[in-house]
């Protein structure tokens, strides 16, 4: 078991997302390896990669800031959905290039 402090807030919602192979844009939230979503009750997605190098300590890779809390995350057919408290859902999709 792996144990780890994410961050200051709650976290309402994880997700693994698959990584994209030889595709690497952070500026699009884009990474090579698996990572981990993480939503928390201030309004972020935190992104960790999967593996830390020691197993013990991790810093996110990125950090989305979305306009609403994010309560809900499935990725399902290259597509994250992202549901927010006040009702509304976000789609991003992936495509050829990532």
């Amino acid at each position: 078991m792996e144990s780890f402090k994410a961050c200051n807030s709650n976290i309402l919602a994880v997700e693994l997302i698959p990584g994209c192979g030889d595709i690497m844009k952070e500026e699009n939230y884009l990474f090579p390896e698996d990572t981990v979503w993480v939503t928390t009750a201030h309004g972020e997605i935190l992104i960790f990669p999967l593996a830390s190098q020691d197993g013990m300590h991790r810093q996110p890779l990125a950090v989305l800031r979305t306009v609403a809390v994010t309560v809900s995350l499935k990725f399902v057919d290259e597509r994250l959905f992202c549901g927010f408290d006040d009702g509304a859902i976000s789609v991003y999709s992936r495509n050829a290039d990532g």
